[in-house]
């Protein structure tokens, strides 16, 4: 229990109790460095999994949508969890219930196709988050008249398992009881949680603002259309849809729902525009002289927005699916198009935003300059941002990379004196080890920082200990902290990363080990599969893919990777690799023939890389071409 004006971990003042949930009392506090109300939650109490939810809270934190509140932080005090969100000025639905307000077809519609739009976005997420809790209760309406979304529900606040935590039976989807109570009483159910969950839930609870009746889980609900309340058949037959018993009928995503919704919308858009050009045709004259230039110049603004937020999202796909190289083009197209330039200005968050995920593209591409160069800008940008400490230690962890030590202790003494705390100083000592080639005094470092609350930073510290014990040559260590990381994060880049750890351990075992051997190159092709599916996955990907599987001596899984790579691009690797996979098993006809091809293209390539390692295989190839002919 807090009290009236304690200030808690040196940053938030206790302003009261706001109320109580599930997992204690909720407060409202005083941010005292941003200056702004924020409430502080109890989400777990005695913890299992504290990566899990670090995890799971970290999800929340990367959410940025204008219905929905922002997630700051989280917090660990004794044995209890917090976290830190914006305190919404406005009341929730279920007080407008209560106190009986009627509300117009107007406002529900444009409440509901608010609220489709901030699910939509959640859905879109990778992974997809499904709020699973969806009720008067945990919906707002602020003080601007808009909606704002809380208490989304990924496992966050129960025990008992993603499926059945905070379950609300009068809104809960029929699928989604169902999985509940075989949670409860442990029996077998096949039915699946989607998208379409959500589309029930929002649908129940517009059915009790609509019609004040609670809906009902065991038994039919009366349709709202079959009801006269006075609204229109159209958009009752909205809601209706959205609580269909059996999904299959039901809406499959939010997007289907707006898209009714706008029909309705341009409908009653149009016989406005036909009954207002009747009455008063002089007046709309009029009003077209003087306010025409205004409209002209606000429609386009408009326009440039929804173009905008369109290429946004999509620049946001390309980071959140590992596409590093289309992120980087479309992010920068985005800040050079001198359309969005009120934008910017209206919202200058958005481009240091982009500033700062072109920068991480870059620094997870390896190309520590660019990266420097996009950092630099985001910290200049983002100076008075709550996030400008996170971007001063990319930025020098970016410059260590580089190389250049001295700048990098200059950022770090700014960062410092703006308030940069101690685990993040002690991840950059470990960068500047590392890069000094102390690798078991990075290991020391990151072992220490791997239980951080702080997922990033966890993460970072488990990246950087794995790359130190790759140069040790520990490869089971290193391969023990990528695990720790895919299982957290599960994604193309780290799937690659822990793919090609088993391919080095592979080649560290000597022939005779054929076993191990065997056995390295087997996790390494299982991790690897994982990549090549995704869409994202690049060439270097299909090689290390195609010559395990040539190790494994499984030529034809080798040979099909291969041929997808060919269809896509011509590079002589692929035919070369080809030619090898085709003469081991006597087929040398094919072998021939690409052989020849990927000499050919070997001999007109600009690259003709000449590393060691690539010359020897070259020099394979030409072995190779000498013996078919």
């Amino acid at each position: 229990m807090w009290n009236s004006n304690e200030i808690i971990d040196d940053t938030y003042m206790i302003m009261g109790e706001l109320g109580r949930g599930g997992t204690g009392v909720i407060y409202l506090a005083y941010h005292l460095r941003l200056e702004k109300y924020v409430v502080l939650k109890r989400i777990k109490d005695n913890f299992a999994n504290i990566l899990k939810v670090r995890t799971e809270v970290d999800i929340l934190k990367k959410l940025h949508h204008t219905y929905l509140p922002q997630v700051y932080d989280f917090m660990q005090m004794g044995n209890h969890i917090y976290t830190v969100i914006d305190y919404i000025d406005g009341c929730d639905l279920d007080r407008y219930i209560k106190e009986g307000y009627v509300f117009t077809e107007h406002q529900l519609m444009t409440w509901l196709r608010q609220l489709c739009d901030v699910l939509g976005y959640l859905h879109s997420q990778k992974p997809q988050i499904l709020h699973c809790d969806i009720k008067p209760g945990n919906i707002m309406i602020t003080s601007e008249g808009n909606v704002c979304l809380i208490d989304f529900n990924i496992s966050l606040d129960e025990e008992t398992g993603s499926e059945l935590s905070g379950i609300s039976q009068y809104y809960a989807s029929p699928e989604q009881y169902e999985k509940a109570m075989s949670i409860v009483y442990h029996t077998k159910t096949t039915v699946t949680i989607d998208q379409r969950t959500d589309v029930y839930s929002l649908g129940a609870t517009f059915y009790h603002m609509i019609s004040g009746i609670i809906p009902t889980i065991s038994g039919p609900n009366t349709p709202l259309s079959q009801m006269g309340l006075g609204y229109s058949k159209e958009f009752l037959e909205i809601i209706d849809k959205m609580m269909e018993t059996n999904k299959t009928f039901r809406y499959k995503n939010t997007s289907e729902v707006v898209r009714d919704i706008d029909k309705i919308l341009r409908g009653n858009s149009a016989v406005v525009k036909l009954v207002s050009s009747l009455l008063v045709t002089f007046l709309v004259y009029a009003i077209v002289l003087v306010c025409g230039f205004w409209m002209y110049f606000h429609g386009k603004g408009m326009l440039y927005l929804e173009d905008f937020n369109e290429k946004y999202n999509d620049f946001e796909i390309s980071y959140n699916s590992d596409d590093y190289r289309g992120a980087i083009t479309k992010g920068i197209e985005i800040l050079n198009n001198v359309e969005y330039r009120d934008v910017f200005e209206d919202d200058i968050e958005k481009k240091y935003t982009i500033l700062h995920y072109i920068g991480e593209c870059y620094f997870y591409e390896e190309d520590y300059h660019e990266a420097c160069r996009y950092y630099k800008e985001t910290v200049e940008l983002g100076a008075d941002s709550s996030s400008v400490n996170v971007f001063m230690r990319d930025y020098a962890i970016a410059l260590i990379r580089t190389n250049n030590i001295s700048e990098a202790q200059n950022v770090i003494a700014e960062a410092r004196g703006k308030g940069l705390d101690e685990e993040n100083l002690k991840l950059i000592d470990a960068e500047i080890r590392s890069m000094n080639s102390d690798h078991r005094g990075t290991v020391t470092l990151t072992t220490e920082l791997m239980h951080s609350l702080d997922r990033d930073i966890s993460l970072r510290a488990y990246r950087l200990a794995a790359d130190s014990y790759q140069k040790l040559g520990e490869y089971d260590s290193q391969i023990g902290c990528l695990n720790a990381i895919v299982n957290v994060d599960p994604s193309i880049q780290n799937y690659r990363m822990i793919g090609d750890a088993y391919i080095k351990k592979a080649e560290g075992f000597h022939e005779n080990y054929i076993s191990s051997r065997k056995e390295a190159y087997e996790r390494a092709v299982y991790y690897y599969e994982k990549v090549v599916a995704n869409e994202y996955h690049n060439l270097w990907d299909t090689l290390n893919i195609s010559v395990s599987y040539m190790e494994l001596e499984k030529y034809e899984k080798a040979i099909e990777h291969l041929k997808n790579a060919a269809a896509k691009e011509e590079n002589y690797r692929i035919y070369m690799y080809l030619a090898f996979s085709y003469e081991k098993q006597n087929d040398y006809a094919n072998a021939r023939e690409n052989c020849l091809r990927a000499v050919r293209l070997y001999e007109s390539s600009t690259e003709k890389d000449k590393h060691q390692n690539t010359s020897d295989v070259i020099r394979n190839l030409y072995l190779l071409e000498q013996k078919l002919r």
